[in-house]
């Protein structure tokens, strides 16, 4: 992709992985007016579903505290999320 493309319904705009000094895989993103993230403002997104796994502690998660925690899924997700955006450390996945 580039610059100025509109992104469509299904489209794969990447792949989750580890890179920099992260321990976990996770993906950051930014939906904005401008294709800079210094001048774009932010735009509101959702997605249409997602399967709500977990939920985990990102200091404890990624060894900032004293004992690194792995985050474990359960059996089965928590609940399926209809047209919002997770919070802020939910572990999500999609079908």
């Amino acid at each position: 992709m580039k610059a100025g493309d509109r992104v469509r319904l299904g489209q794969v705009l990447g792949l989750l992985g580890n890179s920099g000094s992260s321990d976990v895989p996770h993906l950051h993103f930014h939906v904005s007016r401008a294709p800079k993230l210094d001048i774009g403002e932010g735009l509101p997104f959702e997605f249409d579903a997602f399967a709500l796994l977990g939920h985990t502690d990102l200091v404890a998660t990624v060894a900032l505290g004293d004992q690194p925690v792995a985050w474990k899924p359960g059996a089965g997700p928590l609940a399926i999320r209809r047209h919002e955006i997770p919070f802020e450390n939910d572990v999500i996945g999609f079908h």
